[in-house]
């Protein structure tokens, strides 16, 4: 079975959007990864939304959908624990 990937921000901006500058590397690693199981949580996908709303408003939008309808894709929902956790992370890990 095939080890499930966590999807960020500025992958799916950079897969969606073809101007950024990160488009090409995002291609490729959809095309290698491909098949893979995906895991990503709505506050990734709103900020996706919001990022690209003034470039790719429609792609933005069709991508948010297919990560929402896809069996192959893990929606991880936030709330307060996973928040505290999150935060946790943050503050333990300096460089991120």
């Amino acid at each position: 079975m095939l080890e499930p990937l966590f999807i960020d921000t500025g992958y799916v901006i950079g897969l969606v959007n073809v101007t950024d500058a990160h488009h090409r590397r995002a291609v490729a690693l959809a095309d290698r990864y491909e098949g893979y199981p995906l895991v990503t949580t709505d506050a990734v996908l709103l900020e996706v939304g919001n990022a690209l709303s003034r470039v790719a408003r429609a792609e933005a939008v069709e991508i948010l959908h297919q990560f929402e309808e896809s069996d192959n894709v893990t929606l991880v929902h936030l709330n307060p624990i996973l928040f505290k956790s999150a935060v946790g992370l943050y503050e333990q890990y300096k460089d991120k």
